[in-house]
């Protein structure tokens, strides 16, 4: 993540793997990045953050808050103010009641967050109060399903969670679906409509919405699957590789960005970057 402080410098901070995660990271660092203009840069440290394994971060779009997901069990979620200077002061930790949070998204109202937990194949919604700090759990929403094809399925696996309007698309990698949720004023989930459901041993885990289509990176089968928003829902367009690399490992499709037409996807086991145009009227 990457905030900006002058034309000429930005702070980076950077989540990673603790020790319990078999990771080296002492928490969230915080870089200053001074950039030239001749294109070079400087790098300096600023501080680093004990937490334990933030594997995911989010600043909120309009205060100066970050919030931080701690890959653990139980979960933690964190809150932090960015000061002048790069630094962070905390805000409070609260203790989640699922496992293995992984990804987490501001509700368009700015007063909630929602975290994907990967561990427990989970939803949790927490309030953000007027100084940043956060609530305890409001609302737990357990999804149920497997897929028996690779030991990876053997329950669902929530894996991102995206807002496209007031409905929030929460990829299952375990389950092979797209789950569709709303949240109330209160912070409560309930069901939109019924899951988008991808064949069989795709691992949906991270999504992209370019106007009305839909990209899913499906870790499992090493694809994209491509679908187009229609008056009842939506509809499976293509279905395309992720990698054509010539390597002899597993392939895993994780990360996926889009910039305009243009998809981008991250391949953990290539070690690629997939890059992909989008028909607009496909």
């Amino acid at each position: 993540m990457v905030t900006r402080a002058t034309s000429t410098t930005v702070h980076a901070l950077i989540g990673g793997y603790t020790a319990e995660m078999d990771g080296s990271a002492v928490g969230i660092d915080s870089l200053t990045v001074t950039l030239d203009d001749d294109g070079g840069g400087r790098t300096s440290e600023v501080m680093s953050t004990p937490v334990s394994s933030p594997s995911y971060l989010l600043r909120h779009p309009s205060e100066p808050w970050l919030f931080a997901v701690s890959e653990t069990e139980p979960g933690a979620l964190s809150s932090y103010r960015l000061e002048e200077g790069g630094t962070l002061a905390s805000l409070g930790t609260v203790t989640m009641t699922a496992d293995g949070p992984c990804h987490l998204a501001m509700a368009p109202d700015g007063e909630h967050l929602v975290v994907a937990n990967y561990g427990s194949g989970s939803v949790s919604s927490f309030a953000v109060r007027p100084d940043g700090s956060l609530s305890t759990t409001l609302d737990l929403w357990q999804f149920t399903g497997s897929v028996p094809v690779t030991d990876r399925q053997d329950a669902s696996h929530a894996h991102q969670v995206v807002w496209d309007r007031d409905e929030l698309l929460v990829p299952d990698l375990g389950s092979d679906r797209i789950h569709r949720l709303t949240l109330t004023a209160s912070g409560v989930f309930a069901v939109s409509a019924p899951p988008l459901q991808l064949p069989d041993g795709t691992g949906p885990r991270h999504l992209l919405l370019l106007d009305d289509h839909l990209v899913v990176a499906c870790e499992l089968s090493a694809q994209l699957w491509l679908a187009r928003r229609t008056a009842s829902g939506w509809e499976s367009v293509q279905t395309i590789a992720a990698s054509t690399a010539p390597v002899d490992v597993p392939i895993y499709p994780s990360a996926i960005v889009g910039s305009g037409s243009r998809v981008f996807v991250a391949n953990r086991g290539a070690g690629t970057v997939g890059v992909f145009d989008l028909d607009p009227g496909a």
